[in-house]
């Protein structure tokens, strides 16, 4: 049975009661084909401070269940230092969008993405930036399918990525 189906979905920002669930999420996609995840990253204090600061919008099912999670950050100099990204101040960084491995390729990652733009612009953003793994094709036609710009592509934190930004 599809899950996402049977239940109503709720979005929402996720609190710290949400941690053993999203670490749990993050850890069920670490190391899978095309995942730039592994066992260390995503890191738990860092997502415990992402919790602490309201910084993570998640998909719950009726039984509080987590779905799906992406955080809206700002970004390290590192990420925003990039040459190619255009002028949106401020602008967000879209990271660690994660859906559950039974909902994958059935919308849930679009609708995420989707609500997490939406949050974006209600936080007063003039854009959003995130960047994809080169070698993860279902990500890259996510993003290129909802008209997401590719600005320039990179290697950063010791892999190789394609930078995309939207600007509002």
């Amino acid at each position: 049975m599809n899950n996402f189906a049977a239940s109503a979905p709720c979005l929402a920002l996720l609190t710290p009661d949400h941690y053993e669930a999203l670490m749990a999420l993050y850890r069920s996609l670490a190391c899978l084909p095309g995942s730039s995840w592994d066992d260390s990253y995503p890191d738990p204090a860092e997502t415990l401070q992402d919790l602490e600061e309201g910084r993570v919008l998640g998909l719950l099912d009726e039984e509080d269940h987590l779905l799906a999670a992406i955080t809206l950050a700002e970004g390290d100099a590192d990420f925003n230092g990039k040459p190619f990204w255009t002028d949106l101040s401020p602008a967000i960084a879209l990271v660690r969008l994660g859906v559950s491995l039974p909902l994958q390729n059935r919308g849930v990652g679009r609708q995420l993405f989707l609500s997490a733009l939406e949050e974006a612009k209600r936080r007063g953003a003039a854009g959003v930036r995130f960047m994809v793994d080169r070698n993860y094709p279902h990500a890259i036609r996510l993003y290129e399918g909802l008209g997401c710009t590719r600005v320039g592509e990179g290697s950063l934190y010791g892999m190789d990525w394609y930078f995309y930004q939207v600007q509002f």
